[in-house]
């Protein structure tokens, strides 16, 4: 199923070039995923499971970089 969303505009509250978003279903069809939410979403999940097992590594990565 081709993608619905417009290049250029909000994915995940932020937005995005064409470049971005292109590059974004590449990988994620890449990785097996069928779309990019499956694939954001499957990050997001790891993400999430990687802070509930250390706190200090999250709270670091979490601090903006000077």
């Amino acid at each position: 199923m081709p993608n619905q969303r417009q290049s250029g505009t909000k994915l995940a509250g932020a937005y995005i070039s064409a470049e971005k978003d292109e590059a974004l279903a590449r990988l994620a069809a890449q990785k097996g995923y069928p779309n990019k939410a499956e694939y954001i979403r499957a990050l997001f999940e790891a993400a999430l499971a990687e802070a509930t097992q250390s706190p200090t590594k999250a709270r670091k990565a979490a601090k903006p970089r000077k």
